[in-house]
């Protein structure tokens, strides 16, 4: 018992098991379902044929009684008109077996007047045509069948005597139908059902149990068979049936008769069933034998298949020092020790790969290519078994100028990286670019601008690959070696992996900058043709960037928060778009319904924003620029902590700027008295904090006397140009 459970728990041996099964059984299985199938057609064929065999000679048995009676009947039409012969009345009254006599009537016609009865009851007198005269004339008995009602009929014999134009002279015969059909039992096999009827499809005689519905949707079945055959199912199962007609018309001038006889599947497959129980027998005791042999081989080659499932239980695991030990002297000491000498690859591979994940999950998530650099050069070396790694980075517009970096001293992250200027020859490139997958240089070959820092190193032997990026050479990474290693090869296969996802990485930093670029690009053209709606504002929201910018900065701003605070300042004044410009560029003081107007702008820019919902964080800088400190602004009259912190960063940039610009109605003032007038409404209309962030960078000491050093002109400011702080900015995005 526990030989049978520790059988059943074990997959290999259910495997091996199996195998024994399928290649022990499945051919003895296969070629009993052949049999079993070839016997159960041979018999098919066998049981219609019998069937058909057996409907026949009912039909002639049936046939051969009806002429026999017929026969007597003319010898009877012949005698002397002064009565029969004494023989052949007791020959037509005699009985079968002393059961059923073949005439219950006979009785001679003169027209229609019964003349005289011969034997039995006399018959009535029966329906003769002109046809059947005719035929009888002739010298043929016909044969007349009467339906009494839907259960019952009777049958008749007619034979002429002496039938001319004004006399006929008749002979009927009333059939006795049991005589017939006695004829028809004794001709019938066991276990089989004969049904006889009429080609009108009146039944006759039937021994079987199917209803005149059945056999009427029988014959129309038969009707489409070429052969007389039929199989079919009912809620007993499945029969077989087969069809002969017994031709009439030639001997009796009446209908054809069809004969169809019947025989139940199970009946006729008796003896299959049997055949098939035998082999299933067979079968059975093949699988018990297989069982038994199967087992005792299992069990002798369990041992070191478990001792192998453990060994590899133990890698997954992550145990890749695992050894196992098997002393079967076959192949599964084989197999143990190829295990063995793969657990250790498997475990200096899995150290490689978890280097390269980490590596390549550093350069694809990395959109900086100062830190995808830094990436590979870092960690290149535990993954290849180089001596030496350099990325080379080619200028695209300038192909034959490249920046190639590499690793000097240290170790991880405490290493720097070093770059330094590489010129291509024309047919490096064209070798590089050709190459595709790889090229392998000797230290005494080209590519010397390239090389000469790693062969200084001692590298004698180097592989390049180049790094493609939309079909046009983009960089290099190359492998020094210092000798000829046997796992070069390999190291290819791995390095070509990772020049393939710098590829990809720079692809993407490059699609980066340039969305970047494109986004900045479209608020500075946004920007710039708000301020041209008026001459008197050019220039106006990128001056007050700039200036919001650097104080953001100086506050301590997140990198998140200036790009906001950037995008909200070139923004802060999108709402003026819809402010007439007739009211812009007034040279006079506004009246009170056009700075009512004016005032709308802020939230003018806050509607016009609100759709695009990457600037929901922008909207509130737009719409709180002209808010005061202490709750005296527009349009919502908010104040302290109330405005977010962009909006108070903007508002002292805004009135800077804007006081130092000239405007229609004034000119513009000197920078100490704009700067005198930020300090001087320092917690009424701005955040103290952001002019304290201000004056620090104006070089201005903020204290209770506010003493600075004077600014020859605005743009002394340090925020020298446009392109500064947005080099600062991309920078604190970074």
């Amino acid at each position: 018992m526990k030989i049978n459970l520790f059988f059943m728990k074990s997959r290999v041996a259910k495997r091996i098991f199996y195998i024994f099964i399928i290649c022990v059984l499945l051919p003895i299985g296969i070629l009993a379902f052949i049999s079993l199938h070839q016997l159960s057609e041979d018999q098919k064929e066998k049981s219609f044929q019998k069937l058909h065999q057996v409907s026949k000679n009912i039909g002639m048995s049936v046939i051969e009684g009806l002429s026999f009676i017929q026969s007597e009947m003319h010898v009877v039409a012949l005698s002397n008109n002064s009565g029969l012969q004494t023989p052949m009345l007791e020959l037509l009254n005699q009985h079968i077996d002393g059961k059923h006599p073949r005439l219950l009537g006979l009785t001679l016609f003169e027209g229609q007047k019964a003349i005289k009865t011969f034997v039995g009851k006399p018959c009535p007198y029966p329906k003769v045509t002109a046809s059947d005269l005719q035929y009888l004339s002739t010298g043929k008995g016909v044969l007349n069948i009467q339906i009494l009602n839907e259960n019952s009929y009777s049958m008749f014999m007619i034979v002429g005597n002496n039938i001319s134009p004004d006399r006929n002279r008749l002979i009927v015969g009333k059939v006795n139908i049991e005589y017939l059909w006695e004829i028809a039992r004794a001709s019938l096999p066991s276990m089989t059902h004969v049904y006889i009827r009429t080609s009108a499809g009146t039944s006759l005689f039937n021994t079987g149990p199917l209803s005149q519905v059945a056999l009427k949707e029988i014959e129309n079945k038969m009707k489409t068979s070429a052969v007389g055959r039929l199989e079919w199912n009912d809620d007993s199962g499945t029969h077989f049936a087969s069809q002969w007609s017994a031709f009439l018309k030639g001997s009796f001038y009446a209908d054809d008769w069809k004969i169809i006889v019947t025989e139940s599947k199970g009946d006729a497959f008796a003896a299959v069933n049997r055949a098939s129980k035998i082999i299933a027998l067979i079968f059975i005791v093949s699988v018990l034998v297989v069982l038994f042999l199967s087992s005792v081989q299992i069990r002798r080659n369990l041992e070191p298949l478990t001792r192998l499932k453990e060994g590899t239980q133990r890698v997954s695991q992550g145990d890749f020092k695992s050894r196992i030990r098997v002393r079967s002297g076959d192949e599964f000491e084989e197999l143990a020790m190829s295990f063995n000498t793969m657990s250790e690859k498997i475990g200096r591979h899995f150290s490689n790969l978890s280097e390269m994940g980490q590596m390549i999950t550093k350069i694809l998530t990395s959109l900086d290519r100062e830190k995808i650099i830094q990436a590979v050069l870092l960690n290149a070396r535990n993954v290849v078994s180089c001596d030496s790694v350099s990325l080379t980075l080619i200028d695209l517009q300038e192909t034959k100028v490249a920046l190639t970096f590499l690793k000097n001293g240290g170790y991880g992250d405490t290493a720097l990286v070093v770059k330094r200027p590489t010129i291509f020859q024309l047919s490096e490139l064209r070798k590089l670019g050709e190459a595709r997958e790889n090229l392998i240089v000797e230290s005494g070959e080209e590519f010397d601008g390239l090389l000469s820092t790693m062969k200084d190193r001692g590298c004698v032997r180097f592989v390049l690959l180049p790094i493609i990026i939309q079909n046009q050479l983009s960089g290099v990474l190359t492998l020094g070696y210092m000798e000829q290693l046997e796992q070069m090869r390999e190291d290819c296969i791995k390095a070509r992996q990772i020049a393939d996802h710098l590829a990809s990485a720079f692809a993407n930093a490059g699609l980066m900058e340039e969305l970047d670029q494109l986004n900045w690009g479209a608020l500075t053209a946004l920007a710039r043709t708000v301020d041209a709606k008026s001459s008197w504002t050019a220039g106006h929201s990128e001056r007050v960037t700039n200036l919001s910018l650097w104080i953001g900065h100086e506050i301590g701003m997140t990198s998140e928060e200036l790009v906001i605070l950037q995008r909200g300042a070139l923004l802060h004044d999108i709402g003026k778009i819809g402010i007439p410009g007739c009211i812009l560029d007034k040279p006079s003081r506004l009246t009170t319904d056009e700075y009512t107007l004016f005032k709308e702008h802020p939230e003018k820019g806050a509607l016009i924003l609100e759709p695009i919902k990457a600037y929901c964080k922008v909207i509130p800088l737009v719409a709180q620029h002209h808010e005061w400190f202490n709750g005296q602004g527009y349009p919502k009259g908010l104040s302290g902590d109330g405005i977010c912190m962009g909006a108070r960063i903007l508002a002292v940039a805004d009135v800077y700027d804007a006081l130092l610009s000239d405007r229609p109605y004034r000119k513009g003032w000197d920078k100490d008295s704009v700067i005198d007038h930020i300090h001087e409404k320092a917690g009424l209309h701005f955040d103290p904090e952001v002019v304290r962030a201000f004056m620090k960078i104006c070089n201005v000491s903020y204290s209770d006397t506010l003493t600075y050093t004077s600014i020859t002109d605005r743009n002394s400011i340090p925020m020298k140009e446009i392109s500064a702080t947005y080099k600062l900015a991309a920078k604190i995005r970074k």
